[in-house]
């Protein structure tokens, strides 16, 4: 077996060789919420004829399309529902909501996106990403006291944070 992976900015990609065999799994993925290593494991398992288990639904796409088809009030809603209930068919963790979060700025709905980072900072509060995440769309917001909070709550968590470091510096210049 060889096996390669990357990614940047939302987008990651899997190849994995089964080279006795002559098989070759290609995985490419445009949101970064998808865990590709077990949809190549799942894969593999197809290939050999053995038990296998179907991918967990993207949160993303379901809760996403809630939003734009009904409000953000009644997606979330029907997250926690999900989560209680159908937990086993969807994938719920921390990227899958920051990426939403990220899919809703790039479509211009910002107030939304702030929603879904707060619900990301409830669900995964100990996690330094999703302040850093709604640090930046209270920047685009032009709320800048409300990024400055949460950058510092995410440098908190995670010292290392380069992204919080340099926005909390961005942010000091321009009021200098």
């Amino acid at each position: 077996m060889v096996f390669h992976s990357g990614g940047l900015n939302g987008f990651n990609t899997r190849i994995f060789r089964l080279v006795e065999d002559g098989h070759l799994i290609v995985l490419l993925h445009n949101t970064g919420a998808t865990n590709l290593s077990e949809m190549c494991q799942e894969l593999t398992k197809i290939l050999y004829d053995r038990p296998f288990s179907l991918p967990k639904i993207p949160l993303s796409d379901t809760i996403g399309r809630i939003i734009i088809e009904k409000n953000i009030e009644t997606a979330i809603s029907e997250y926690h529902d999900l989560k209680e209930n159908h937990a086993e068919k969807y994938e719920f963790n921390e990227n899958a909501l920051n990426t939403l979060g990220y899919q809703l700025l790039r479509i211009g709905l910002v107030e939304d996106a702030i929603k879904v980072f707060k619900l990301n900072i409830t669900e995964y509060p100990d996690a330094f990403n999703p302040y850093d995440s709604l640090g930046e769309a209270y920047m685009i917001q032009g709320n800048g006291e409300l990024a400055i909070k949460y950058y510092t709550k995410s440098l908190e968590l995670n010292p290392q944070n380069i992204n919080a470091i340099n926005m909390l510096q961005r942010i000091q210049e321009r009021m200098d």
